[in-house]
């Protein structure tokens, strides 16, 4: 019995705050990689912190979006390019009640805004934990520092899902790198890859 506004609503606010914790995850595995990749990797670190900022753009811009109406300003954008929409129409009060209810969240909710955002960063986090329980199981010790960097970084390559299925290849690749850039070796990388496929696999 949840109308389809509060389930909408609630949903673009949940992924709104999944996605400034794994920005705010990125940018701290950014700055721990900036201190402890060897000084021949510069080119990598100025990498990683151009990923950081390009993602807390972008969520600089969602928040932008979301004030003046999210809904409503893609359905202008779309007039825009000619598209008439008269489905809509009649809709579009709907729409705009839709975009008060998310907006007015982030100004009424604010402390539920934070603890959600707050344990989506927990998750991330605790993702590194795994990588450093595979390292070890295969008879290396990986510091934990290094661990949270590779977690960060491996969370944009499976960003890639959204163009590729399930981001294969894109995530195999990006951990083989990272595993061979923090001087841990390629073959300890693709076998931590394919223990997270599976772990995906059997938790899909």
């Amino acid at each position: 019995n949840v109308t389809v506004i509060t389930a909408i609503s609630a949903a673009v606010r949940s992924k709104t705050a999944q996605s400034v914790a794994q920005s705010t995850f990125i940018a701290m595995g950014a700055v721990v990689a900036a201190f402890t990749l060897p000084t021949e990797h510069v080119a990598m670190k100025w990498a990683f912190a151009g990923m950081a900022v390009i993602g807390f753009t972008m969520m600089a811009l969602l928040f932008k979006i979301q004030k003046h109406g999210m809904f409503t300003t893609i359905l202008g954008w779309v007039r825009k390019l000619g598209f008439k929409l008269q489905s809509l129409g009649s809709k579009e009060e709907k729409i705009r009640e839709l975009d008060n209810q998310i907006f007015e969240f982030y100004n009424r909710d604010k402390k539920h805004f934070h603890w959600c955002t707050f344990t989506y960063l927990v998750g991330w986090m605790f993702d590194t934990v795994e990588i450093m329980v595979v390292a070890h199981l295969f008879g290396a010790e990986m510091a934990w520092h290094h661990a949270f960097a590779m977690e960060a970084f491996i969370s944009i390559a499976r960003g890639f899902n959204t163009v590729v299925p399930a981001a294969l290849g894109f995530q195999e690749l990006g951990i083989l790198g990272l595993f061979s850039i923090f001087g841990y070796g390629p073959e300890l990388g693709e076998n931590y890859a394919i223990i997270r496929r599976g772990r995906d696999v059997v938790f899909a």
